[in-house]
């Protein structure tokens, strides 16, 4: 008798230890996948954030698009006198500091990672979808001659803005 009331309390402990260790597994796993889960939501926060900050950027990119458009139509139009074509040149300029602005703008969405599908219209009218990552490729490299005047307001820097000895 002595021995079964060993073995019967022996089996018990043994059952006891087995569901209480197979209790403190499962209470770690479920720690484990609630960490896990709470990592994916912020990276999904994350990356919806970022979604947001890349479609305002698309949308400043279109509205510098659609201001180099309008200044572009105002150039194409005829000259009316010499200071008429000095004022167009001006506006050309102003096309040059919208593209730079434009192309660095989508340059900094490709810098997040993401590289979207957008709509481009070509010469002949047509629309086509091509990655912004093929679109910046594209692009001209901005012209960075420092013998270039350059433009200060609405004045225009010859010779770098140093004095020329001249007496006038």
């Amino acid at each position: 008798m002595e021995f079964l009331a060993g073995f019967i309390l022996g089996m018990t402990t043994m059952a006891a230890l087995f569901v209480g260790y197979g209790y403190y597994t499962l209470r770690k796993l479920n720690a484990l996948k609630k960490k896990i889960v709470d990592q994916v939501k912020g990276k999904l926060d994350e990356q919806d954030k970022k979604r947001e900050s890349i479609i305002a950027r698309l949308k400043q990119a279109q509205a510098i698009t659609e201001q180099q458009l309008d200044i572009r139509s105002a150039t194409d139009q005829p000259s009316k006198n010499a200071l008429h074509s000095r004022y167009k040149n001006g506006l050309i300029g102003d096309i040059k500091k919208l593209e730079e602005e434009k192309i660095a703008i989508l340059r900094s969405i490709l810098d997040d990672g993401f590289d979207p599908l957008i709509n481009v219209r070509d010469e002949n009218g047509e629309v086509r979808e091509l990655p912004l990552s093929h679109f910046v490729n594209q692009a001209p490299a901005p012209e960075q001659d420092p013998n270039a005047p350059k433009r200060v307001g609405k004045f225009i820097v010859v010779k770098g803005g140093k004095d020329d000895g001249t007496v006038h």
